[in-house]
C-alpha cells in the first residue's frame, strides 16, 4: 500500500512512536516502524486458501456462518462432491436392499435381507421399485451428508480439495500453525485451511503431486501472513525526499520483507539505496 504525502503535512505522526530503525543520507531520511493500521491480508490480498476457524474469544480467519465444525464439513462435502462419488454413496447405502413377496398377505415389501426397511406394503413390484427410487432421490438430495461420519465427509473433501487442520497456541500472543503445538493446555485445533482442486488447477494448470505441494506452500505462506497481522508484526517505511520535500509512507510490509533492512549490518547509504530501488 503506497501513500504519497507532502512532507509539510508530517506523515511521521502515524509512526513516530513506533520507530525501530532510522536511516539517513544527504538525499533521504528513512525510518522503519510498526504499522499502527495494518490491513487484514484476508481482505486486501488475493488468497488461494480459505480459513475456517472457531474460537469463543477471538474472531479469526475468514468470515463464515458455520455454527460448528460438523456443519462446515457437511456443507463443504455437499459443495465439492462429484456426481460419480455421490452415485457410489447412494449405491452403497442401498446395496443390501431386496424386494420380498409375502404369500400370506400377497404384498411386496422392501427389506435388507433381515428386517423390513419401510412400513409400506405394495400390491405390485413396480410400486415397490418406484417407492425405493423416491427414497434414493430423497437420500441423494437431502440426507446423505447428515448420515455420514466426520471421517467419511473428510474423505470426500480430500478427494476434491487440499485441506489441513490449523492449530492455535494462545499464551502471551496468538500463534497459528499447520503443525500441532507441544503444549496441550494452551493449544489445540482451531479449524481448517483448505484450497479446492478447482482453484489449484486455475493457479497451477493441473492437480498433481507437485501442484498440491505448491498449493500447500501457498496456504502456509498465507497463514504466516495472517499470523503477522493478528500479532501486529506488520511494518511501515517512511521515506522523506530532502530534494523535493516529498514524503512517502509504505505500509502493510510483512516481516519476511522488512527483515533484510532491520537486521542488516550494511551502512545507511547502501540500505537506503536498496529501499529506494525496492519500493519507489
Amino acid at each position: 500500500m503506497f501513500d504519497k504525502l507532502n512532507k509539510s503535512k508530517n506523515p511521521s505522526y502515524l509512526f513516530e512512536t513506533n520507530i525501530i530503525k532510522k536511516l539517513q543520507n544527504k538525499d533521504y531520511f528513512i525510518y522503519i516502524a510498526h504499522d499502527p493500521f495494518p490491513s487484514n491480508p484476508r481482505h486486501f490480498e488475493e488468497n488461494i486458501a480459505h480459513f475456517i476457524f472457531w474460537h469463543s474469544r477471538y474472531n479469526l480467519g475468514d468470515k463464515h456462518y458455520y455454527k460448528s465444525p460438523r456443519e462446515f464439513l457437511e456443507d463443504l462435502a455437499v459443495k465439492l462432491i462429484s456426481k460419480d462419488q455421490l452415485d457410489e454413496i447412494v449405491e452403497q447405502k442401498f446395496s443390501n436392499v431386496h424386494y420380498y413377496f409375502d404369500e400370506d398377505t400377497e404384498k411386496w415389501y422392501i427389506t435388507d435381507g433381515v428386517d423390513m426397511l419401510y412400513d409400506e406394503a405394495f400390491n405390485l413390484l413396480d410400486e415397490a421399485f418406484d417407492y425405493l427410487e423416491t427414497e434414493k432421490d430423497f437420500y441423494r438430495n437431502d440426507e446423505w451428508s447428515e448420515q455420514l461420519s466426520d471421517e467419511e465427509l473428510m474423505s470426500i473433501i480430500k478427494q476434491n480439495a487440499l485441506i489441513v487442520p490449523v492449530y492455535m497456541y494462545d499464551h502471551s500472543g496468538i500463534s497459528l500453525s499447520m503443525i500441532p503445538f507441544s503444549c496441550r493446555f494452551d493449544s489445540g485445533q482451531v479449524g481448517w485451511a483448505y484450497v479446492i482442486h478447482k482453484d489449484i488447477k486455475k493457479h497451477y494448470g493441473e492437480v498433481n503431486e507437485k501442484t498440491l505441494e505448491d498449493a500447500k506452500e501457498a496456504l502456509n505462506f498465507e497463514l504466516n501472513r495472517y499470523n503477522d497481522y493478528i500479532n501486529s508484526d506488520v511494518y511501515a517505511i517512511n521515506i522523506y525526499d530532502n530534494n523535493n520535500s516529498d514524503g512517502y509512507v509504505i505500509g502493510d510490509i510483512y516481516y519476511e520483507d522488512v527483515q533484510q533492512f532491520l537486521f542488516s549490518d550494511e551502512d545507511d547509504e547502501t540500505l537506503i539505496q536498496k529501499i529506494i530501488n525496492y519500493y519507489l
